[in-house]
């Protein structure tokens, strides 16, 4: 089993002052991408930030957007995993198909609400590297939004 600390953040400085802190106790650490449609909070999100990354600790991209087809190709040369959320799109198969053809060494996996039935990702769990449950970040961030707040 390994644990994953999730970064969420609005700079790539703090970022790289948490990656830092993370130096030697983890292999992977994931940044948290919102794009403030998909969840109410935005968070950095320019991948060719990363290509200057001494690359210590391998980086998963957690796309909290919608429409993650339109930048699933960005981070796939910026990092070591993108993790697309089923919910977000409704072309995981062309997501799918697309990144397994460009013969990339960047893994791939899906995020899944508890809400939403886990059978709806079966057809792809042999094309994916991992397959991540969430929820309460989510419930938090739509919560915030629905409270008018923004969660820091």
């Amino acid at each position: 089993m390994n644990i994953i600390p999730s970064i969420i953040s609005t700079d790539l400085d703090e970022i790289k002052d948490k990656l830092a802190r993370l130096d030697g106790l983890v292999a992977f650490a994931e940044l948290d991408v919102m794009d403030g449609v998909f969840v109410p909070n935005t968070s950095w999100r320019s991948p060719e930030d990363l290509k200057n990354m001494d690359g210590k600790i391998k980086l998963s991209a957690h796309l909290m957007v919608s429409n993650p087809e339109t930048v699933v190709a960005d981070w796939q040369n910026f990092v070591d995993r993108v993790v697309v959320h089923f919910e977000s799109t409704d072309k995981m198969p062309d997501i799918v198909e697309k990144f397994h053809d460009k013969g990339n060494p960047c893994e791939l996996g899906i995020a899944l609400e508890l809400e939403t039935p886990v059978e709806k990702i079966f057809q792809y769990l042999d094309k994916v590297k991992v397959a991540q449950l969430t929820s309460e970040l989510l419930k938090k961030l739509k919560s915030c939004a629905k409270n008018g707040r923004m969660l820091k």
